[in-house]
């Protein structure tokens, strides 16, 4: 007869999940329990990848501080009493309620001129750091960098101390006179007293000033930060530990501020803002304040969308 046909074994393969490496492997005969043996990470690595530390805060530092009202990056100035600040939209909108509102839709005049009355030079420096790169002087522990602020009140008119006669002069007695204006001042003060409400005592302490700033400018994240720092004996004691605050600029957001718009190799076009092109790399930085060419508001490069 013939030979009898080869005998098969049929093996059902199954991927496992979550397993990297492997250069052996071991099971039972029902194929049910099993072990795998991997190779370390960083077996075949000479030299252990280091990443850098991010450059995100000295860069918007460094853009806070070389603005001036002279520079051709700026876009913004804030009128604070008889100081001004030169500024950057899209970093003042990003972060504040209030700013967003105003910027986004503002003339299309450049630079754009925001006045701020109810806040004080010293305290509005302090706001701009944080919206800048998320911190500021007053979150450092040690001697507080600003004095109790002197808060002076709008004069008010002067009040007339002019005594009110009824009847002849020459005939009233001078006692009765004072005592009638007497009984009419104390019955006037009572009846202010009733009207006006009771006037808040305004505070110097820096820290209250710029909470206060923080909630009538609607900075995010800036208020909880503030709750975990305090003033004794003008030194700022830390009373907890703050929340991390993200130091994030999303291009994509506020297209009406977007002030640079860059057309890739395959004619894809990318919108973008000159003052975090310049702060974040060298190249925009030359091109913006270097008056090249290409320094306007649309640019060519050779890359890839």
């Amino acid at each position: 007869g013939g030979s009898a046909p080869p005998v098969t074994d049929l093996i059902k393969l199954k991927r496992i999940q979550h397993i990297h490496r492997a250069v052996a492997a071991a099971c039972d005969a029902k194929g049910k329990n099993f072990c795998i043996l991997q190779v370390c990470p960083n077996e075949a690595l000479t030299e252990v990848p280091e990443i850098a530390p991010s450059d995100m805060v000295k860069n918007m530092r460094t853009l806070l501080d070389d603005a001036n009202e002279f520079d051709e990056l700026h876009d913004v100035i804030c009128m604070v009493g008889k100081q001004k600040f030169a500024a950057h939209s899209f970093v003042l909108a990003s972060g504040a309620e209030t700013f967003s509102k105003q910027l986004r839709f503002a003339e299309l005049a450049s630079p754009t001129i925001i006045e701020i009355d109810d806040i004080h030079p010293d305290i509005f420096k302090q706001v701009l750091q944080f919206l800048y790169y998320k911190t500021c002087d007053l979150f450092k522990e040690g001697p507080c960098p600003i004095g109790p602020i002197a808060i002076v009140d709008k004069p008010g008119e002067a009040v007339k101390d002019i005594l009110e006669v009824n009847g002849n002069p020459k005939e009233v007695s001078a006692f009765s006179v004072y005592s009638e204006n007497k009984n009419r001042k104390k019955k006037n003060s009572k009846n202010k007293n009733e009207k006006e409400p009771v006037k808040k005592t305004k505070t110097s302490n820096p820290l209250l000033l710029l909470h206060e700033a923080s909630k009538s400018l609607g900075i995010y994240g800036m208020s909880k930060v503030l709750d975990c720092y305090r003033i004794d004996e003008g030194r700022i004691v830390r009373k907890s530990s703050p929340p991390w605050v993200k130091l994030d600029f999303c291009s994509k957001n506020f297209d009406e501020l977007q002030d640079v718009t860059i057309t890739c190799e395959d004619d894809k076009e990318i919108y973008a803002h000159k003052c975090i092109l310049t702060t974040r790399s060298e190249y925009f930085f030359s091109m913006f304040n270097s008056g090249w060419t290409e320094s306007c508001s649309s640019l060519s490069l050779p890359l890839p969308a």
